[in-house]
């Protein structure tokens, strides 16, 4: 009985030991990677975007067909931490959605050169530039 509670009470202190250090060595590292996001329209009708994230609202945007509308999205690297960028699209009213333009599992290896992630909106659908090619990634 007395191996088996110096075994617990071993464990338990070590235990201690690690939780009390975990938090500082993570949850105190945090950095902010600003990614450029541009959206650009090839419809032949004005489209309304508004863009926002779970900390700040980009704003909404409506504007003629074929401009390029862009925001910086600061990537809060921390463990936990899910980074999601969201923008809603309204084309003319017949067609609208909301889509993820920046997600950070997806984006950060697509958006890496540059730090840019780009986006095309077509009649179509949503459209997202990687490898010097476009890739319909949502439907109307």
């Amino acid at each position: 009985m007395a191996l088996l509670f110096q075994f617990h009470l071993s464990t338990l202190f070590f235990l201690l030991i690690i939780a009390t250090n975990f938090p500082s060595q993570f949850s105190a590292q945090t950095d902010v990677v600003p990614y450029k996001i541009q959206i650009i329209s090839e419809t032949n009708t004005p489209i309304t975007i508004h863009c926002f994230s779970a900390d700040k609202d980009y704003g909404t945007s409506t504007n003629p067909w074929s401009f390029v509308y862009q925001f910086t999205y600061d990537v809060v690297i921390r463990f936990g931490l899910e980074n999601i960028a969201t923008c809603d699209i309204t084309d003319n009213n017949t067609r609208k959605g909301r889509f993820n333009v920046f997600e950070y599992l997806r984006d950060t290896v697509r958006c890496k050169e540059g730090l840019t992630c780009v986006w095309h909106v077509r009649p179509d659908g949503i459209y997202e530039a990687y490898n010097n090619q476009l890739y319909l990634t949502y439907k109307w």
